[in-house]
C-alpha cells in the first residue's frame, strides 16, 4: 500500500504542475456549442481543458469472503482542444490505480489509462456540427433505467455508484462519425458506429494498462438517427431509429411533459429485434424477435427557500427480462453457473434482470451547507429484492469536493438483487478540479 501511495502521489504532483496552466469548462456535449469568452491571459489552447483528481477508498462486504477495502486514485483530463475555430479536439482521458486488501499491487493488473473520449470535432457553421472519434453518446431521460442509451452494453470502466445517471458519464465511449444538424424547428443527430472488435488492442494484447476495448464499444456496424422537435411550450418529445448489424432493429422515442412548474410527467420507450436474456444464454440459436422495453415516471420539485426537494418515481419494464413464471424458476435453479450467466447478462446490458421493478429517487440540494443529499432504491415486487444508495456531496470550494456513499442490497440470497456477491459498501471519494 505504501509503494502504491507513493506512486499515485508522484502522478498528482506532476499533474497539479501541468493544471496550473489550465481552466475549467462546462461537462462535454456533443452539440455545438456558442464560442467562449476571450482568453484571460492563459494558453488559449488549453483553456477548456480540465484535470481532475480523485482519491477513492472503498469498503464493501462479500458473501463469500468477508469485508474488503480498496484504495483508488485517478487522474482525469477532459475538455476541449480549440485547434482552429471551427475545429475542437475534444477529450476524456483518465490514468487510475487500485489496490485492494491483501492482493499485491502490479503496475500491469492495478494502472490502467482509459481513452473514454477522443474525438474530432468540425462545426462549418451554425447549422452543422461533426463529430469523428471516440465520443460518449447519451440517451434517455429517466433516472433509474434508460431503454433508449443504445451504447450502454459491456460500457462501464467501473462501478462507483448505482445511479445509472453516474453510469452514463463514467463509461466507455464509442468510435463514431456523427452528423448534427439543427435550427429553429428541429435537431437531427445521425451517425455509423463501425465494426472494430478485430483492431486488437494499444499496447497490450489484453485489457491491461492502456487498451482501447474496441470488443466492448465497436463489436458490429450501426446506424442511429434522432429527431427532436423544437420544444413547445411544456413538451419536449424526440424519436429515434437504430439498426444494429443486419438483423438488429430498433425504434425509440423520449417525451416529457410539465403539467406544473413543479410537476413532471416522462417516458422513454425502445423496441428492438433482439434475444431475450434467457435465450442469450439457453437458446442462442433461436430467432431473433422485438422486444419492448419502458421506463416512465412522475417528478416533483418542491422548492423550500434557498433550497430544492424533489421526488421521483418510476415504473421499468424490460420484455426481454424473466416473467414473473421464468423469475421463479431462476430463483429456484440449481445449476448456479447458468444461473450467473444470466444475471450477468443483465448487468452487461444495464438492464432489469426482471421484466418489471420499480425505480425511486429522493434529492435535498443544501439540506446543511454546501452540502447536498440523494438517495435512491430500486425495488423488486416480484420476488421482494432490491437496493437502497444514500449518498452525500459536500462542496467546500469550487474546485473541491467530497462524497460520501453508502449502498446496501436486500432480499433472500436467491433473489434477483439479494444473490449479488457484494451486498453492501461504502465509498469515501475526495475530488478537487483545476
Amino acid at each position: 500500500m505504501k509503494k502504491t501511495v507513493v506512486i499515485l502521489l508522484g502522478l498528482f504532483c506532476v499533474s497539479s504542475v501541468y493544471a496550473n496552466g489550465l481552466d475549467t469548462v462546462p461537462d462535454l456535449e456533443l452539440e455545438a456549442e456558442a464560442q467562449t469568452e476571450a482568453d484571460d491571459g492563459k494558453n488559449s489552447l488549453l483553456k477548456n481543458h480540465n484535470v481532475e483528481m480523485k482519491v477513492q477508498h472503498i469498503t464493501y462486504k462479500d458473501q463469500h469472503i468477508g469485508n474488503q477495502s480498496a484504495l483508488r486514485a485517478s487522474i482525469r483530463l477532459f475538455g476541449q482542444l480549440e485547434l482552429s475555430p471551427s475545429f475542437d479536439l475534444l477529450s476524456n482521458i483518465r490514468l487510475r490505480a487500485e489496490k485492494a486488501e491483501s492482493v499485491p499491487f502490479s503496475v500491469r493488473d492495478n494502472v490502467h489509462l482509459d481513452v473514454q473520449e477522443l474525438a474530432l470535432r468540425y462545426h462549418p457553421d451554425e447549422n452543422w456540427t461533426w463529430v469523428a472519434g471516440r465520443a460518449n453518446i447519451r440517451n434517455g431521460i429517466a433516472s433509474g433505467f434508460n431503454p433508449t442509451d443504445w451504447f450502454k452494453d459491456n460500457s462501464l470502466v467501473l462501478q462507483s455508484s448505482l445511479a445509472a445517471s453516474d453510469r452514463r458519464e463514467d463509461r466507455l465511449g464509442v468510435v463514431t462519425l456523427q452528423a448534427i444538424w439543427k435550427n429553429d424547428l428541429a435537431m437531427v443527430h445521425m451517425g455509423y458506429r463501425p465494426k472494430l472488435d478485430h483492431m486488437g488492442s494499444f499496447f497490450t494484447e489484453e485489457d491491461n494498462v492502456a487498451e482501447l476495448a474496441f470488443k466492448r464499444t465497436n463489436p458490429r456496424n450501426s446506424y442511429f438517427v434522432k429527431v427532436s422537435p423544437s420544444q413547445t411550450e411544456n413538451f419536449v418529445w424526440s424519436l429515434n431509429a437504430y439498426q444494429e448489424g443486419k438483423n438488429q432493429t430498433g425504434f425509440g422515442a423520449e417525451l416529457s411533459y410539465a403539467v406544473s412548474e413543479s410537476t413532471i410527467l416522462y417516458s422513454e420507450w425502445f423496441v428492438k429485434k433482439r434475444h431475450s436474456l434467457l435465450d442469450e444464454i439457453l437458446y442462442n440459436d433461436k430467432p431473433l424477435q422485438f422486444y419492448h422495453q419502458l421506463s416512465t415516471g412522475v417528478l416533483w420539485s418542491i422548492p423550500l427557500q434557498s433550497e430544492d426537494v424533489s421526488l421521483g418515481v418510476e415504473f421499468h419494464f424490460n420484455e426481454a427480462g424473466l416473467s414473473r413464471k421464468k423469475l421463479s424458476q431462476w430463483i429456484h435453479n440449481s445449476d448456479t453457473t447458468q444461473k450467473n450467466e444470466i444475471a450477468r447478462r443483465a448487468s452487461v446490458h444495464q438492464e432489469p434482470l426482471s421484466r418489471q421493478q420499480w425505480f425511486g429517487r429522493f434529492a435535498w440540494n443544501d439540506i446543511l451547507r454546501d452540502t447536498n443529499l440523494n438517495l435512491i432504491s430500486t425495488y423488486n415486487h416480484w420476488d421482494k429484492s432490491g437496493f437502497v444508495q444514500l449518498g452525500l456531496n459536500y462542496a467546500p470550494t469550487d474546485s473541491t469536493q467530497v462524497e460520501l456513499l453508502a449502498y446496501q442490497f436486500f432480499g433472500s440470497t436467491n433473489t434477483s438483487y439479494g444473490s449479488v456477491s457484494r451486498r453492501q459498501g461504502s465509498f469515501i471519494t475526495f475530488t478537487k478540479k483545476f
